[in-house]
């Protein structure tokens, strides 16, 4: 039987046991061990995809680094963990300009220094005009 999950994932149940089709596919022409702590991972980007000419073994490191490279990772507000606004962003690299410390800022959006001082330094927020 086959579903879809949430994800795009496609999925199929196979002696009462439930495998993602792209893992499936690997097994079957890529000769991956199917109880491997490995990932398939695609390069398409396409999770529906069982292509075995599209799928890699890695590991999870592997896996983003794949997706950092091609700049698919969730940015900003896209991130379930932001705590900041793109606004926020705008507003700190205004407060800085105006020489308010990293310390008071970080206080003021209730974020840590160190982030502050990563949006700074143009490295966290970057996609942020």
């Amino acid at each position: 039987m086959y579903r879809e999950e949430k994800r795009g994932y496609g999925q199929v149940t196979v002696e009462q046991q439930l495998f993602p089709v792209h893992r499936l596919s690997a097994g079957l022409f890529l000769g991956f061990d199917l109880n491997s702590p490995l990932c398939v991972c695609h390069s398409c980007d396409n999770p529906p995809c069982f292509n075995p000419a599209h799928l890699f073994v890695g590991t999870h490191a592997d896996n983003s680094s794949d997706m950092v490279s091609k700049d698919r990772q969730a940015k900003g507000e896209e991130n379930g963990s932001h705590k900041l606004t793109a606004e926020d962003v705008i507003e700190i690299r205004r407060r800085l300009a105006l020489g308010q410390s990293q310390d008071h800022i970080a206080t003021c959006f209730g974020v840590t220094q160190r982030v502050i001082s990563l949006i700074s330094r143009g490295l966290a927020w970057t996609h942020v005009a």
